[in-house]
């Protein structure tokens, strides 16, 4: 099943989720002394989120996979897409929660 990058942006990942929860936990530490700006332009916050998908990743290949080789590329694309998705889902939370807090 050849799947577009689409259609595995939109559909359900626990990396997702991952992203949503972390975005709530960097907006809860905003305050006006440390606006949320400071966060986002600090690599450190994509290097977490990158880590906690290649450990979400590991995590499933050890349970499902059982730690088999057999599919090693196919997993290894399946780690970028993660790393890529918690990303974009982490930057589009912390914009969705900065608006709501600054429209409302």
């Amino acid at each position: 099943m050849n799947e577009t990058f689409f259609q595995k942006l939109f559909s359900f990942r626990f990396v997702s989720l991952c992203g949503i929860l972390m975005a709530l936990y960097v907006f809860s530490l905003t305050t006006d002394a440390k606006p949320i700006s400071t966060f986002l332009f600090n690599p450190t916050l994509y290097l977490v989120a990158s880590l906690v998908a290649v450990a979400v990743r590991v995590l499933l290949w050890i349970t499902v996979d059982k730690g088999t080789f057999y599919e090693f590329s196919h997993i290894l694309w399946q780690t970028i897409e993660d790393c890529v998705i918690i990303n974009i889902v982490l930057l589009c939370t912390l914009s969705f929660l900065f608006l709501v807090t600054s429209f409302v």
